[in-house]
């Protein structure tokens, strides 16, 4: 296998990592008023500075923060842009091994014009950056995220009595935050999208039908949205997306990845398609949006996976002549560390 020095890496990560307890700890004290932005800053800090030597030891090219300052995958970074506020929340039933985990993630509502006001993830990145020897990557919500848990209803008419001014202002705010990375050194950033694959579920299909939107023309929409979002993205910096169906507490929402739809998905480098095998999931992800993409961008992504499964899916990569097969797991740090020794995947 020929070694890569620059994104797509042979071997990557998605991004998120297991919260450690006391990181989990101060986010509680800070919660209830004994502890300081400031101290519970420095705590993540630490944190960052553990999982990034984790990162590093395994050999991985490209590393993160683990998401270590985040409540929310998206939601730290959406309402950061003026005219958006957090209320509310659409109840989903997310399936482990353990049984169902319900829950309600918060939704974004936009109640004036859309505006990127100041930097979001820069002070982020640069802490990163300064605490790496490797590429740091930068991981943020896709645009989406602002219009489908919520739909129209969830956008101020007052505002955006257009839904395509609504759209091309969250393509503006990206194409600002992306800038602005850029200009801090940035050359890696990854867009983490569930709702692409949440559009292969009959329930949400029936919720988006219900909130009026088309669920068979919103991955067309939404791949038209994040376009515009990079389409001025600096030169050199590399741009993928994470679909996956969405986790928590170590469940995923059901459904399967076996839309049978066409996206554009020209603006990306990569992409890295999260499959749940272990929980059970169909192989839909060969088929339809998403064969289509993975031939586009050439890559895979599992979210939670065994060995034996993931040998199978290479397998499979192979035969239907992806053109670079990589496999990315959200694990355990052991469980991480082995199934990439099993795999015996060049990290270099």
């Amino acid at each position: 296998m020929s070694i890569r020095n620059s994104p797509p890496f042979r071997a990557d990560h998605v991004g998120s990592f297991l919260r450690p307890k006391g990181l989990l700890d101060a986010r509680d004290r800070f919660k209830q008023g004994a502890l300081s932005k400031a101290e519970l800053r420095a705590v993540e800090d630490g944190a960052i500075r553990d999982i990034v030597k984790f990162q590093e030891d395994l050999g991985l090219q490209g590393v993160t923060d683990g998401e270590f300052r985040r409540t929310y995958f998206h939601i730290d970074f959406l309402e950061q842009l003026d005219g958006v506020e957090t209320r509310g929340g659409i109840a989903a039933s997310f399936h482990g091994k353990a049984g169902a985990v319900n829950f309600a993630p918060p939704v974004m509502h936009v109640i004036g014009k859309l505006r990127h006001a100041r930097p979001i993830q820069t002070e982020d990145f640069k802490f990163l950056k300064s605490v790496t020897k490797r590429m740091p990557k930068v991981t943020i919500p896709s645009p989406t995220m602002l219009h489908f848990r919520g739909g129209r209803a969830a956008i101020s008419k007052e505002a955006y009595p257009d839904m395509e001014a609504f759209y091309n202002d969250v393509a503006a705010c990206y194409r600002e935050e992306i800038k602005q990375l850029g200009a801090a050194g940035c050359t890696y950033i990854q867009l983490d999208d569930t709702n692409l694959a949440y559009l292969c579920d009959p329930k949400m299909r029936e919720g988006a039908r219900s909130r009026g939107d088309d669920p068979d023309e919103l991955p067309r929409r939404y791949a038209r949205l994040i376009n515009a979002a990079i389409a001025d993205r600096p030169a050199g910096m590399t741009i993928c997306t994470h679909l996956c169906r969405g986790n928590t507490c170590d469940a995923v929402y059901g459904g399967n990845y076996a839309c049978e739809a066409e996206i554009d998905a020209g603006g990306f480098d990569c992409g890295l398609a999260g499959l749940d095998l272990s929980l059970g999931s169909s192989n839909g992800c060969c088929s339809g949006l998403y064969l289509g993409f993975i031939r586009k961008v050439g890559l895979v992504c599992v979210v939670k996976i065994l060995l034996a499964d993931g040998i199978r899916l290479c397998q499979r990569l192979v035969f239907l002549h992806i053109k670079l097969a990589l496999v990315l797991v959200r694990l355990s740090r052991s469980e991480l560390r082995l199934i990439l020794n099993q795999l015996r995947l060049s990290l270099s």
